[in-house]
């Protein structure tokens, strides 16, 4: 979500935007296991803390420090702080050119 958010996904204001009731995935691109770096993932699963403590999830508090680890990796690959998302590839080569 967080690279989808930081990198990908824009949404129009107003008229044009998906409050119109005619966007689908066709209009509104997210993320895919193909945009990220899944081949050095590692999980782990942390036990419980009580036998019969039921499973938990993290929802999306995991995406908050996301945005700003990418947009500084972006500012010390090219010098560059972005002040609006997503930043795209068109932004990316306006600053490197």
């Amino acid at each position: 979500m967080g690279v989808g958010y930081t990198l990908l996904e824009s949404l129009p204001r107003y008229e044009d935007g998906p409050g119109n009731g005619k966007w689908n995935l066709g209009d509104y691109v997210i993320a895919r296991g193909s945009d990220l770096p899944l081949h050095d993932l590692e999980v782990e699963v942390l036990p419980p803390v009580e036998p019969n403590e039921p499973p938990k999830g993290m929802a999306e508090v995991v995406m908050i420090p996301v945005v700003p680890a990418l947009l500084n990796a972006i500012f010390d690959a090219t010098g560059h702080r972005f002040q609006s998302l997503p930043v795209t590839q068109s932004m990316l080569k306006g600053v490197l050119t």
